[in-house]
């Protein structure tokens, strides 16, 4: 499952569509800004002020079994002569590092 929205869903948050920036968050984190010669408004990415965002499902959920931290599911990857890594996003807006076989999925929506 793609974590993009498909035509007619209502994404939960939204990506910048600019390849360098990729900033994630919701409506109410966007920046509020001008458009020129009117008197009309538009949201922006609040990091590379671009007005073009991906729409983002509900990330998967997964619990750190040592340590019990949970969070949304960000990537994972490959380091070079290491285990698959994880990283999550905590609830309170840390990132979490861990190898995968550390991680269970979490069924818990908060």
């Amino acid at each position: 499952m793609s974590k993009y929205t498909a035509s007619g869903e209502t994404p939960i948050r939204y990506e910048c569509t600019k390849r360098k920036c990729k900033w994630q968050g919701t409506d109410v984190e966007k920046y509020v800004s001008e458009i020129e010669g009117t008197s009309m408004q538009e949201l922006v990415c609040p990091k590379c002020s671009n007005n073009e965002f991906y729409g983002l499902r509900e990330g998967l959920r997964f619990t750190h079994i040592e340590t019990g931290n949970t969070g949304v599911f960000v990537k994972h990857y490959k380091p070079s002569g290491k285990p698959y890594t994880m990283q999550i996003k905590l609830d309170d807006g840390r990132i979490f590092f861990a190898p995968k076989s550390e991680f269970k999925q979490s069924n818990s929506n908060k």
